[in-house]
């Protein structure tokens, strides 16, 4: 999502610089039947949540989009228009050469930064046995009640 930002023309990154993005469960799920899978009360625990169009990353500094399919609108936008955009920015930003395919080998691990990258999981031959263990990093904000303190 660098590269994305970094190719869009100054005049879209200007009008993005100060936009904010509803990330919202339900809309990202719903197509796939990811709603299904959950009851109401479950549910009620993944509420609609706001970030930043553009981020900067702490460790580079470099700017990155943060938009993808979990971005439902622009708060202040037109609901058609805004999605409309937010689809947009996700598909031209992962359009070759800003993806990466993995070829899967016994014993590969792979790790990305979700501040910075989309990722997409895609099918494997049923008969393949297959482990996946996901672990997230807390971040960093001051109020991110998943950070743990460093022992001392």
């Amino acid at each position: 999502m660098r590269a994305g930002w970094d190719a869009l023309d100054a005049d879209m990154q200007s009008w993005l610089e100060d936009r904010t993005a509803v990330h919202d469960y339900r809309f990202s799920h719903a197509p796939f039947g990811g709603l299904e899978v959950l009851n109401e009360d479950e549910l009620s625990h993944l509420p609609p949540v706001e970030h930043p169009i553009v981020r900067t990353h702490p460790a580079t500094g470099r700017r990155n989009l943060f938009v993808g399919r979990h971005a439902s609108h622009i708060l202040g936008e037109d609901l058609d228009e805004s999605r409309a955009l937010l689809a947009r920015l996700t598909d031209e930003a992962a359009q070759p050469p800003r993806t990466w395919k993995h070829k899967w080998r016994a014993g590969d691990l792979v790790i990305w930064d979700n501040r910075c990258v989309l990722h997409r999981g895609h099918r494997w031959p049923d008969d393949q046995a297959r482990i996946m263990v996901r672990t997230t990093v807390a971040g960093d904000a001051a109020d991110n009640e998943w950070v743990l303190e460093a022992a001392e």
